[in-house]
Protein backbone atom coordinates (compact mmCIF):
# COMPACT_ATOMS: atom_id res chain seq x y z
CA UNK A 1 0.00 0.00 0.00
CA UNK A 2 2.83 2.26 1.15
CA UNK A 3 4.44 2.17 -2.06
CA UNK A 4 0.93 2.51 -4.39
CA UNK A 5 0.40 5.55 -2.40
CA UNK A 6 4.18 6.62 -3.52
CA UNK A 7 3.65 5.50 -7.29
CA UNK A 8 -0.02 7.75 -7.41
CA UNK A 9 1.55 10.64 -5.69
CA UNK A 10 4.84 10.65 -7.92
CA UNK A 11 2.04 10.35 -10.63
CA UNK A 12 0.23 13.46 -9.95
CA UNK A 13 3.26 15.04 -10.13
CA UNK A 14 4.14 14.40 -13.25
CA UNK A 15 0.97 15.41 -14.32
CA UNK A 16 0.83 18.66 -12.14
CA UNK A 17 4.14 19.29 -14.82
CA UNK A 18 3.67 18.18 -18.03
CA UNK A 19 2.13 20.48 -19.73
CA UNK A 20 4.36 23.42 -18.91
CA UNK A 21 7.51 20.90 -19.68
CA UNK A 22 6.02 20.01 -23.07
CA UNK A 23 5.14 23.95 -23.98
CA UNK A 24 9.19 24.67 -22.87
CA UNK A 25 10.57 21.99 -25.15
CA UNK A 26 10.63 21.49 -29.21
CA UNK A 27 8.24 19.64 -30.64
CA UNK A 28 10.43 15.83 -31.83
CA UNK A 29 12.64 15.86 -34.19
CA UNK A 30 13.19 12.77 -36.32
CA UNK A 31 16.42 11.83 -37.41
CA UNK A 32 15.49 10.06 -40.68
CA UNK A 33 14.19 6.46 -40.91
CA UNK A 34 16.82 4.65 -42.96
CA UNK A 35 18.67 3.53 -39.77
CA UNK A 36 17.31 1.27 -36.74
CA UNK A 37 19.32 1.77 -33.99
CA UNK A 38 20.80 -0.87 -32.02
CA UNK A 39 22.39 0.70 -29.21
CA UNK A 40 21.98 3.99 -26.84
CA UNK A 41 22.83 6.93 -28.90
CA UNK A 42 25.64 9.17 -28.04
CA UNK A 43 25.69 13.06 -28.91
CA UNK A 44 28.07 15.93 -28.40
CA UNK A 45 28.71 19.77 -28.94
CA UNK A 46 30.13 20.74 -32.43
CA UNK A 47 29.55 24.52 -32.53
CA UNK A 48 26.59 26.79 -31.49
CA UNK A 49 23.76 25.23 -32.53
CA UNK A 50 25.33 22.30 -34.12
CA UNK A 51 25.12 18.73 -32.45
CA UNK A 52 26.31 15.22 -34.17
CA UNK A 53 25.13 11.84 -32.47
CA UNK A 54 25.89 8.15 -33.04
CA UNK A 55 24.50 5.05 -32.82
CA UNK A 56 25.31 1.02 -34.21
CA UNK A 57 22.92 0.58 -36.49
CA UNK A 58 21.49 -2.84 -37.48
CA UNK A 59 23.85 -3.88 -39.77
CA UNK A 60 26.33 -3.38 -36.86
CA UNK A 61 27.64 -0.42 -38.33
CA UNK A 62 28.20 2.97 -37.27
CA UNK A 63 25.50 5.83 -38.37
CA UNK A 64 26.15 9.34 -37.21
CA UNK A 65 23.86 12.26 -37.98
CA UNK A 66 24.13 16.37 -37.59
CA UNK A 67 21.86 18.51 -36.27
CA UNK A 68 22.13 21.95 -37.86
CA UNK A 69 19.88 24.92 -38.68
CA UNK A 70 16.51 23.48 -36.41
CA UNK A 71 16.87 19.80 -38.32
CA UNK A 72 18.90 16.88 -39.04
CA UNK A 73 20.96 16.56 -42.13
CA UNK A 74 20.66 12.80 -42.80
CA UNK A 75 21.94 9.48 -41.90
CA UNK A 76 25.72 9.11 -43.37
CA UNK A 77 26.72 5.19 -42.37
CA UNK A 78 30.66 4.05 -41.68
CA UNK A 79 32.40 1.42 -43.49
CA UNK A 80 33.40 -1.50 -40.52
CA UNK A 81 31.68 -3.36 -38.03
CA UNK A 82 31.50 -2.52 -34.49
CA UNK A 83 30.52 -4.52 -31.58
CA UNK A 84 29.51 -1.63 -28.98
CA UNK A 85 27.43 1.41 -28.55
CA UNK A 86 29.53 4.67 -29.77
CA UNK A 87 30.90 7.40 -27.59
CA UNK A 88 31.14 10.86 -29.01
CA UNK A 89 32.96 14.01 -27.18
CA UNK A 90 34.25 17.38 -28.40
CA UNK A 91 37.86 17.86 -28.92
CA UNK A 92 38.47 21.36 -30.28
CA UNK A 93 35.50 23.88 -31.36
CA UNK A 94 33.95 22.36 -34.60
CA UNK A 95 35.52 18.88 -33.70
CA UNK A 96 33.77 15.70 -32.61
CA UNK A 97 35.50 12.40 -31.94
CA UNK A 98 33.01 9.14 -32.00
CA UNK A 99 34.84 5.65 -30.83
CA UNK A 100 33.34 2.12 -30.38
CA UNK A 101 34.73 -1.51 -29.69
CA UNK A 102 35.63 -3.34 -33.18
CA UNK A 103 34.91 -7.11 -34.35
CA UNK A 104 38.69 -7.17 -33.22
CA UNK A 105 37.62 -6.15 -29.78
CA UNK A 106 39.70 -3.21 -30.37
CA UNK A 107 38.95 0.37 -30.16
CA UNK A 108 37.81 2.44 -33.38
CA UNK A 109 37.01 5.74 -34.34
CA UNK A 110 36.20 8.51 -35.98
CA UNK A 111 36.77 12.23 -36.46
CA UNK A 112 33.93 15.07 -37.49
CA UNK A 113 35.81 17.95 -38.64
CA UNK A 114 32.78 19.73 -38.46
CA UNK A 115 32.10 19.36 -42.57
CA UNK A 116 32.89 15.55 -42.73
CA UNK A 117 33.99 12.18 -40.87
CA UNK A 118 36.87 10.32 -41.51
CA UNK A 119 37.01 7.09 -42.44
CA UNK A 120 36.25 4.63 -39.37
CA UNK A 121 40.08 3.56 -38.09
CA UNK A 122 41.57 1.14 -35.94
CA UNK A 123 43.35 2.54 -32.33
CA UNK A 124 44.58 -0.26 -30.75
CA UNK A 125 44.05 -1.72 -27.38
CA UNK A 126 41.50 -4.57 -26.28
CA UNK A 127 38.22 -3.53 -24.89
CA UNK A 128 36.33 -5.51 -22.51
CA UNK A 129 33.31 -2.73 -22.86
CA UNK A 130 31.78 -0.29 -24.74
CA UNK A 131 34.50 2.70 -24.46
CA UNK A 132 33.78 6.50 -22.44
CA UNK A 133 35.15 9.01 -23.85
CA UNK A 134 36.05 13.03 -23.00
CA UNK A 135 38.51 15.94 -23.74
CA UNK A 136 40.70 16.58 -22.03
CA UNK A 137 42.07 20.13 -23.68
CA UNK A 138 41.57 21.30 -27.36
CA UNK A 139 43.95 18.93 -28.72
CA UNK A 140 43.21 15.56 -26.73
CA UNK A 141 40.83 13.22 -25.45
CA UNK A 142 41.17 10.26 -23.71
CA UNK A 143 38.27 7.02 -24.12
CA UNK A 144 38.13 4.37 -21.16
CA UNK A 145 36.84 1.15 -21.01
CA UNK A 146 37.17 -2.02 -18.92
CA UNK A 147 40.31 -3.66 -19.37
CA UNK A 148 41.38 -7.68 -19.65
CA UNK A 149 41.81 -7.66 -15.54
CA UNK A 150 38.33 -6.45 -15.06
CA UNK A 151 39.94 -3.00 -13.96
CA UNK A 152 39.64 0.53 -16.05
CA UNK A 153 41.96 1.38 -18.63
CA UNK A 154 42.27 4.87 -20.82
CA UNK A 155 44.41 5.83 -23.91
CA UNK A 156 44.49 9.23 -25.28
CA UNK A 157 44.15 10.99 -29.06
CA UNK A 158 46.76 14.20 -29.10
CA UNK A 159 46.24 15.44 -32.36
CA UNK A 160 46.00 12.25 -35.08
CA UNK A 161 48.24 10.25 -32.88
CA UNK A 162 46.83 7.99 -29.87
CA UNK A 163 48.48 6.66 -27.25
CA UNK A 164 48.74 3.24 -25.37
CA UNK A 165 46.34 2.18 -23.07
CA UNK A 166 46.88 3.35 -19.10
CA UNK A 167 45.63 1.15 -16.33
CA UNK A 168 44.19 2.71 -13.08
CA UNK A 169 45.23 1.07 -9.71
CA UNK A 170 43.97 -2.48 -9.69
CA UNK A 171 40.20 -3.14 -8.80
CA UNK A 172 37.59 -5.38 -9.93
CA UNK A 173 34.82 -3.08 -11.74
CA UNK A 174 31.80 -4.51 -12.90
CA UNK A 175 30.21 -1.64 -14.84
CA UNK A 176 31.91 0.06 -18.32
CA UNK A 177 32.86 3.42 -16.68
CA UNK A 178 31.35 6.66 -17.32
CA UNK A 179 34.10 9.36 -17.92
CA UNK A 180 33.27 13.33 -18.18
CA UNK A 181 35.73 16.37 -18.74
CA UNK A 182 35.83 18.22 -15.45
CA UNK A 183 36.87 20.89 -17.85
CA UNK A 184 40.61 21.78 -16.34
CA UNK A 185 42.70 19.01 -18.29
CA UNK A 186 41.27 15.66 -16.33
CA UNK A 187 38.16 13.67 -17.10
CA UNK A 188 36.54 11.49 -13.66
CA UNK A 189 35.15 8.26 -14.44
CA UNK A 190 33.01 6.01 -12.30
CA UNK A 191 31.98 2.80 -12.38
CA UNK A 192 30.89 0.10 -10.27
CA UNK A 193 32.88 -2.13 -7.81
CA UNK A 194 31.84 -5.97 -7.31
CA UNK A 195 29.74 -5.34 -3.99
CA UNK A 196 28.11 -2.93 -6.04
CA UNK A 197 29.04 0.68 -4.82
CA UNK A 198 30.11 3.31 -7.23
CA UNK A 199 34.06 3.89 -7.23
CA UNK A 200 35.56 6.97 -9.06
CA UNK A 201 38.47 7.84 -10.40
CA UNK A 202 40.23 11.02 -12.10
CA UNK A 203 42.74 10.83 -14.94
CA UNK A 204 45.52 13.54 -16.46
CA UNK A 205 45.97 11.85 -19.80
CA UNK A 206 48.78 9.87 -18.46
CA UNK A 207 48.37 9.78 -14.60
CA UNK A 208 45.21 8.09 -12.82
CA UNK A 209 43.96 8.67 -9.36
CA UNK A 210 43.30 6.50 -6.66
CA UNK A 211 39.72 4.47 -6.98
CA UNK A 212 37.63 6.34 -4.33
CA UNK A 213 34.26 5.20 -3.04
CA UNK A 214 31.08 7.60 -3.19
CA UNK A 215 29.60 4.33 -0.85
CA UNK A 216 26.10 4.54 -2.87
CA UNK A 217 24.77 1.11 -4.05
CA UNK A 218 23.19 1.31 -7.89
CA UNK A 219 21.96 -1.18 -10.03
CA UNK A 220 23.35 -0.11 -13.07
CA UNK A 221 26.01 1.81 -15.32
CA UNK A 222 26.76 4.86 -13.74
CA UNK A 223 27.13 8.21 -16.07
CA UNK A 224 29.14 11.46 -15.18
CA UNK A 225 28.72 15.07 -16.78
CA UNK A 226 30.69 18.36 -16.70
CA UNK A 227 29.34 21.20 -15.26
CA UNK A 228 31.06 23.87 -17.16
CA UNK A 229 33.47 24.88 -14.16
CA UNK A 230 36.74 24.19 -14.21
CA UNK A 231 37.48 20.61 -11.89
CA UNK A 232 33.87 20.19 -11.15
CA UNK A 233 31.35 17.07 -12.34
CA UNK A 234 28.34 15.44 -11.55
CA UNK A 235 28.11 11.70 -11.46
CA UNK A 236 24.62 9.91 -11.29
CA UNK A 237 23.42 6.61 -10.98
CA UNK A 238 19.85 4.78 -10.26
CA UNK A 239 19.27 2.51 -7.83
CA UNK A 240 18.11 -0.41 -5.99
CA UNK A 241 14.09 1.22 -5.91
CA UNK A 242 14.46 3.17 -9.36
CA UNK A 243 15.20 6.61 -7.50
CA UNK A 244 17.94 8.59 -9.28
CA UNK A 245 20.93 10.31 -7.32
CA UNK A 246 23.45 12.80 -7.78
CA UNK A 247 26.83 13.62 -6.53
CA UNK A 248 28.80 16.89 -7.38
CA UNK A 249 32.52 17.08 -6.68
CA UNK A 250 33.82 20.48 -6.43
CA UNK A 251 37.39 20.06 -7.95
CA UNK A 252 40.79 20.63 -6.07
CA UNK A 253 42.49 17.93 -3.76
CA UNK A 254 40.98 14.04 -4.88
CA UNK A 255 39.47 12.72 -1.84
CA UNK A 256 36.55 11.64 -0.52
CA UNK A 257 35.71 14.71 1.01
CA UNK A 258 35.25 16.56 -2.58
CA UNK A 259 32.41 15.34 -3.19
CA UNK A 260 28.74 16.83 -2.00
CA UNK A 261 27.34 13.54 -0.99
CA UNK A 262 24.47 12.01 -3.26
CA UNK A 263 21.16 13.50 -3.58
CA UNK A 264 17.60 11.53 -3.98
CA UNK A 265 16.52 12.84 -6.89
CA UNK A 266 13.85 10.32 -6.88
CA UNK A 267 11.82 9.17 -9.98
CA UNK A 268 11.23 5.41 -10.47
CA UNK A 269 13.56 4.94 -13.58
CA UNK A 270 14.54 2.48 -15.84
CA UNK A 271 17.60 3.90 -17.29
CA UNK A 272 20.98 5.67 -16.62
CA UNK A 273 20.88 9.33 -16.45
CA UNK A 274 22.40 11.73 -19.33
CA UNK A 275 23.17 15.05 -19.00
CA UNK A 276 24.70 18.14 -20.56
CA UNK A 277 25.66 21.76 -19.22
CA UNK A 278 24.12 25.05 -21.38
CA UNK A 279 25.60 26.90 -18.88
CA UNK A 280 28.33 26.92 -16.34
CA UNK A 281 27.03 25.48 -13.15
CA UNK A 282 23.73 24.08 -14.70
CA UNK A 283 22.68 20.85 -16.10
CA UNK A 284 19.55 19.20 -17.92
CA UNK A 285 19.29 15.69 -17.45
CA UNK A 286 16.90 12.93 -19.51
CA UNK A 287 15.98 9.97 -18.04
CA UNK A 288 13.54 6.67 -19.04
CA UNK A 289 10.47 6.35 -16.22
CA UNK A 290 9.97 3.08 -15.23
CA UNK A 291 5.61 3.76 -14.70
CA UNK A 292 5.57 4.24 -18.54
CA UNK A 293 8.55 4.15 -20.35
CA UNK A 294 8.27 7.59 -21.15
CA UNK A 295 10.95 10.50 -21.45
CA UNK A 296 11.58 12.88 -18.57
CA UNK A 297 13.61 15.71 -17.70
CA UNK A 298 15.03 17.46 -14.85
CA UNK A 299 17.01 20.74 -14.70
CA UNK A 300 19.83 21.78 -11.77
CA UNK A 301 20.30 25.20 -11.38
CA UNK A 302 23.63 25.43 -9.57
CA UNK A 303 21.92 24.58 -6.49
CA UNK A 304 18.60 22.69 -6.63
CA UNK A 305 17.33 19.96 -9.13
CA UNK A 306 13.96 20.97 -10.82
CA UNK A 307 12.27 17.32 -10.47
CA UNK A 308 11.17 15.00 -13.12
CA UNK A 309 8.88 16.58 -16.02
CA UNK A 310 7.10 14.43 -18.38
CA UNK A 311 8.62 15.23 -22.13
CA UNK A 312 6.35 12.53 -23.41
CA UNK A 313 8.27 10.05 -26.01
CA UNK A 314 7.93 6.64 -25.54
CA UNK A 315 11.94 5.38 -25.17
CA UNK A 316 14.00 2.63 -24.68
CA UNK A 317 17.60 2.32 -23.74
CA UNK A 318 19.34 4.77 -22.45
CA UNK A 319 19.06 8.89 -23.74
CA UNK A 320 22.10 11.18 -24.65
CA UNK A 321 22.13 14.92 -24.25
CA UNK A 322 24.96 17.62 -25.54
CA UNK A 323 24.78 21.37 -24.86
CA UNK A 324 23.26 23.10 -28.21
CA UNK A 325 23.89 26.88 -26.86
CA UNK A 326 24.15 28.46 -24.21
CA UNK A 327 20.10 28.20 -23.11
CA UNK A 328 19.41 24.85 -24.87
CA UNK A 329 20.54 21.14 -25.09
CA UNK A 330 19.35 18.59 -27.46
CA UNK A 331 18.86 15.36 -26.31
CA UNK A 332 18.01 12.01 -28.58
CA UNK A 333 15.76 9.28 -27.51
CA UNK A 334 15.61 5.81 -28.99
CA UNK A 335 11.95 4.74 -30.13
CA UNK A 336 10.27 1.82 -29.50
CA UNK A 337 10.94 1.40 -33.56
CA UNK A 338 14.22 1.59 -33.19
CA UNK A 339 14.02 5.08 -34.64
CA UNK A 340 15.77 7.86 -32.90
CA UNK A 341 13.88 11.24 -32.09
CA UNK A 342 15.42 14.42 -30.63
CA UNK A 343 14.08 17.09 -28.43
CA UNK A 344 15.21 20.94 -27.76
CA UNK A 345 15.02 22.63 -23.99
CA UNK A 346 14.03 23.62 -21.82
Amino acid sequence: MIRLNFVFALLVFICLQSHQAIAAWSPPSPFGATVRATSDPSCAAVATNEVVCAVRDASQQLAVNQYVSGAWTGWTVLDGVITSGPSCTPRAAGEVICAARNDAGKLSYTVFNGTSWSPLAAAGGLLYSAPSCARLTATKIMCATRNAKGGISAATLTGATWGSFIAAPTTNTFTPPGCATDNDGKAICSTLNNTGTVIVNRFNGSLWDIYVSNTSTAVNATTCSGIGIPGHVVCLVTNSASNGFANRFSGGSWLATGWSGWGNLSGLLSSRISCASQAAGQLVCTAVALIDNSAYSNTYNGAAWSGWALLGNLAIGNTSCAKLNATKVLCAFVGTDNQLTSRVGP
